[in-house]
Order: structure tokens, then C-alpha cells, then sequence
């Protein structure tokens, strides 16, 4: 995920902070797995804390591109149909694979999938066929930002340097 460190400094000075996807959806007015009394009483909950639809589009503007891997030791097929199913909620999405697996790879089933690979050969990580970007919905990015907050709490994100 790319952040500007600077702009997260002052999100996160706000003190707003999502329950869950289904609530920044709600904020968004998108489609949840909420009846609908459910997500308004949700979405006016979280307005009464401070958010609006503008601070959810804050929120999702801080996240400038996102990646979702999934990484395999074989199976490329079923790690190229998972990572296609990660971009409903990642701008890219990609496979990593070992070198000697990742050669077997034709890119048209990359391509069909719109997924990118990247190769693992002595230790060193390498884009064979980069992800496409795709377009993310506002909900989704101000959830993978609040994930983000909830890595670099717990110490399981990390600030580049």
C-alpha cells in the first residue's frame, strides 16, 4: 500500500477510525450485507463520531495504490483465481511464485484474470508480468487505510524508510 506518511499523520489525528468494510460502506451509501435499517443506524452512528461522506473520501484519497498477493509453491492455477478475487479490494493484484513454477505460466491466464506475477529465485523477488491497476471503490480504500492504522498499532505494518 503507498501512503503519504505525511497526510496519514493528519488523518490520524482526526481520531476517526471504521469498524469494518460494511460501515465505510454505509458512510458511502454502496451496497453492504446489512439490511438497509441496519446500515443507515450504522452510517449515523459512525456520522455522530465525525465521519461524513467527505471524510470517507479523505479517508480512501490517502491510499494512492494497493497490492494483494497471494504467494504459492505450485498450485498457480488456484493462486491466479485468488488473486483474482482480491481485486475487488485492491487497485492491483498479483501471484508470486518460485521461479522454476512461475515459468509455466502463459500470460494470457494472467491477463484473462487481470493479474501480474512475480518470480522468487535465491532469496531475490521479481515482476515477470506486472499487475494491471484497477479503479477501487472509496469504501474499499478507506478500509484497507484503516487496516493499514491497525498493522502500524499492532506492529505488523511498517513505515518504508
Amino acid at each position: 500500500m503507498t501512503v503519504s506518511v505525511a497526510s496519514l499523520n493528519t488523518f490520524l489525528r482526526r481520531g476517526l477510525r471504521l469498524p469494518s468494510l460494511n460501515a465505510a460502506k454505509s458512510l458511502a451509501g454502496a451496497g453492504t450485507s446489512l439490511t438497509d435499517k441496519h446500515a443507515r443506524a450504522l452510517a449515523r452512528q459512525l456520522e455522530r463520531v465525525g465521519w461524513s461522506g467527505r471524510a470517507l473520501k479523505d479517508a480512501g484519497g490517502l491510499i494512492t495504490d494497493s497490492l494483494a498477493v497471494e504467494a504459492k509453491l505450485a498450485e498457480w492455477r488456484r493462486a491466479i483465481r485468488q488473486a483474482a478475487g482480491y481485486r475487488i479490494g485492491a487497485g492491483r493484484s498479483a501471484v508470486l511464485l518460485p521461479a522454476r513454477v512461475g515459468a509455466l505460466v502463459e500470460e494470457r491466464n494472467l491477463a484473462s484474470h487481470g493479474v501480474g506475477l512475480m518470480v522468487e529465485d535465491r532469496g531475490r523477488i521479481e515482476w515477470k508480468v506486472p499487475a494491471p491497476r484497477a479503479e477501487i471503490g472509496v469504501s474499499h480504500r478507506a478500509w484497507l487505510l484503516e487496516l493499514l492504522i491497525r498493522g502500524l498499532e499492532s506492529g505488523t505494518a511498517h513505515r518504508a524508510t
